[in-house]
């Protein structure tokens, strides 16, 4: 991908970047074989799997705000850190539960590692606004590359070594990204730890209507991703799909397309390029929740899956634009608090609705957000400008 990063742009990316994959590919190691270690495993109910499986995303929710208007205060660096430490934390007890319970503790604490609002500042912090896009793209690769590679890796690991090895794996790879980050530099604006704190007021954040219907899109993201990633595993084993053949083809093609819709983003059609990437997951929810077989679902996933890719990139990189300077991680706390609550409903849908009622519901959340992103306009600008929000 061609651009005109500078020097230290380019560390920065590299950096964070490789945070985030060792981060996140302990985290998509989990993904594929929670809800069969929960239920197989430490004999939880289907809806007790499935409350465990969002309880990440509730804790991630409690602390993204806090987390994001922290590191505005005390710099990314800190809260990253900090962060990385708590899922160490978390991931150790998770793997040493031997029942629901435990793991639900363990799981909720990994979920108190909300470092994704300070990582996004600390990136917009650090890259002009023009390039800003390609470096979430960037970003997002990152995250892409952790899944094509966490996806097919973790039903081997679990069927050799055991589940609780998984836990254990996601762990040490947190501890990686510790060390990582304590050796890398963060700019200037957010390390200053005696800058004032804001005075953009919250009621003005929430009643941003394109800032709310991104944060609206970002709660159905991260509710469709734990609702497939408990429902999929389950429908692939009883189809006799290979699924880390198919996750590893169907990731590489997300990971690719991810970058060009970020570029579209970048030259002013980021409204187009989010309705479009929605519309797409709109398909694989309609294919992988009614059309019958092992196509429909193999198949509906792979067209979800690109379309989830490239809003990865692209929520972000909007975000950031609206963003004001002096309020980055509050406003992308605020932005990750939503999509985190997505998460931590995702889960309990699964395990509460029928495969039809759970896709039925997504497909109605996903019309509604096209409709609210048809009315976008500033997420369009290629400059971002001076804005200020009061109470």
């Amino acid at each position: 991908m061609k651009s005109s990063f500078t020097a230290a742009e380019k560390r920065t990316l590299l950096g964070l970047s490789a945070v985030l994959a060792a981060r996140l590919l302990g985290f998509s190691l989990v993904l594929p074989m929670f809800s069969t270690y929960a239920m197989n495993t430490l004999h939880a109910t289907k809806m007790e799997a499935g409350i465990a499986f969002g309880i990440y995303g509730l804790s991630q929710a409690l602390l993204q705000i806090p987390f994001g208007t922290w590191s505005d205060r005390f710099g990314r660096k800190v809260m990253v850190a900090l962060g990385l430490a708590i899922f160490v934390v978390g991931a150790a007890v998770s793997a040493t539960a031997t029942t629901i319970t435990g793991l639900t503790l363990g799981y909720f604490l990994q979920g108190a590692s909300a470092i994704s609002s300070p990582i996004l500042a600390w990136v917009t912090d650090s890259i002009d606004v023009s390039r800003r896009n390609v470096g979430m793209a960037i970003i997002g690769m990152s995250i892409g590359a952790s899944i094509v590679f966490g996806l097919p890796m973790s039903p081997v690991i679990a069927a050799h070594f055991g589940g609780a090895t998984v836990f254990w794996a996601a762990g040490a790879l947190s501890l990686v990204s510790l060390i990582v980050v304590l050796a890398l530099q963060e700019p200037a604006v957010s390390s200053q730890a005696d800058n004032p704190p804001s005075k953009i007021g919250w009621m003005g954040l929430l009643a941003d209507r394109e800032l709310l219907t991104l944060n609206a899109a970002g709660f159905l993201v991260y509710f469709a991703m734990r609702a497939v990633y408990f429902d999929l595993p389950r429908t692939l084993a009883a189809q006799g799909v290979n699924q880390g053949t198919m996750f590893m083809i169907v990731g590489l093609l997300g990971a690719i397309l991810m970058g060009g819709g970020s570029r579209q983003s970048d030259k002013g059609r980021a409204r187009v390029s989010i309705i479009f990437s929605f519309t797409l997951t709109l398909v694989g929810y309609v294919m992988m929740g009614f059309v019958q077989g092992w196509t429909g679902t193999v198949v509906g996933y792979g067209i979800w899956f690109v379309g989830f890719c490239v809003l990865q990139a692209l929520l972000p990189g909007a975000v950031s634009k609206l963003a004001p300077a002096e309020a980055r991680g509050a406003t992308l706390g605020l932005f990750n608090t939503f999509q985190y609550i997505g998460t931590g409903f995702g889960g309990p849908a699964a395990g509460g609705l029928s495969t039809q009622g759970l896709y039925g519901l997504m497909c109605a959340l996903t019309v509604a957000v096209i409709g609210g992103a048809s009315t976008m306009r500033r997420v369009d600008r290629t400059t971002r400008p001076d804005v200020v929000y009061e109470d």
